[in-house]
């Protein structure tokens, strides 16, 4: 009897946790944001950014870190020594001109990294703590990787021009290069640097790559493609921006938001309300967003709509927190989950309110 009920109890505690599982999965979240302080006099020429937690800011001279309560936790003062500023998941970087050097710096402000390097740095990211680094150096465009205090790696170098660079969860990658030649310019992938495979695409410019998966794909100003053995294409207009998750490929383009599954196939569309030219997906719900709305949930059914104050032409919105800059003032709010959150809202700090 005592294991016929021990028996009943363990399916019942597997069935809640299956169920809490495919609830966590399915179920479409929303958000009440709420103001959580507002700092004035806060130059940000290099954008703000959501670092490990941490909003930071750089103006030029100096980085800050702060929490999402406004405290300042990290500062690293480069004034007049016009370097700049990169942001990644969870570090901070510095490229001084100077010294030829990249600096990596926590979501405290310590520096835990330094890279001497030849050529100039361009561009530079951080995909599960993995540093890439997109270096000029002469004619050639060098793309290192490396962790926080390992040593630089080259994963690709090319003497065209480097358009993207994306990276599967597995290891795999592929680099977009331009060319000019005498029968036109020409966009070409490059997949594994050990094997060389390359493809080419004649009269077209990729704009943006990723992977769903194993799989890579491509958009360029023209075409969606699935790239590899079944190089599947389909017409698309110029878009905004564009963002993959989990469930495919999302297009924002003229205030539509048009969803592509893995196969390229049209599956949702919906036309947004507000100027959102942006898209970011945060821990599985997706939002558009520009200048004063956020949308959360666009396809449906759980659409929320929130409406700030101002207008902000800087955001950055991860891990629960939405920050905006807009002549020299830093806003900050807090993004908690929410069963029933309001389908409008209307969010203002008290000072704006004041302003009318």
């Amino acid at each position: 009897m005592v294991k016929l009920r021990r028996r009943k109890w363990f399916w019942i505690i597997l069935i809640l946790i299956l169920g809490g599982l495919v609830f966590q999965k399915t179920w479409q979240w929303t958000y009440t944001v709420s103001p959580a302080f507002h700092l004035e006099g806060v130059n940000a020429f290099s954008g703000v950014a959501i670092v490990d937690g941490r909003v930071a800011t750089y103006d030029g001279d100096i980085l800050t870190f702060y929490t999402a309560k406004g405290r300042e936790v990290g500062r690293v003062d480069r004034t007049g020594e016009g370097q700049e500023a990169f942001f990644g998941e969870k570090h901070a970087i510095l490229f001084d001109r100077d010294l030829s050097k990249i600096s990596v710096f926590d979501s405290w402000g310590k520096e835990v990294a330094d890279y001497p390097i030849q050529g100039e740095l361009f561009s530079a990211l951080e995909r599960d703590g993995e540093l890439i680094f997109e270096v000029r150096q002469g004619d050639s465009e060098i793309l290192y990787s490396t962790r926080p205090g390992g040593n630089l790696q080259i994963i690709f170098e090319t003497r065209d021009y480097l358009l993207d660079y994306a990276q599967s969860k597995g290891g795999s990658w592929l680099a977009a290069t331009l060319s000019n030649e005498a029968g036109g310019y020409k966009t070409s992938i490059y997949e594994d640097n050990e094997t060389g495979q390359r493809e080419d695409f004649p009269m077209e410019v990729a704009m943006e790559l990723a992977f769903i998966g194993r799989d890579g794909y491509m958009a360029t100003e023209k075409n969606l493609r699935k790239l590899g053995k079944e190089n599947l294409r389909r017409e698309i207009p110029l878009f905004t921006d564009m963002e993959v998750t989990s469930e495919g490929i999302h297009l924002l383009h003229s205030g539509l938001l048009t969803h592509y599954n893995k196969n390229l196939e049209e599956t949702k569309e919906v036309v947004l309300s507000g100027n959102v030219t942006q898209l970011k997906e945060m821990n599985g719900t997706l939002f558009a967003y520009g200048q004063r709305d956020l949308v959360g949930n666009p396809y449906g059914p759980r659409t929320f709509t929130v409406h700030l104050k101002g207008r902000y032409p800087q955001w950055a919105m991860e891990d629960g927190i939405l920050a905006t800059v807009t002549e020299n003032h830093l806003y900050v709010y807090t993004m908690k989950t929410s069963f029933s959150a309001p389908e409008v809202q209307d969010v203002a700090f008290e000072e704006e309110n004041n302003e009318g």
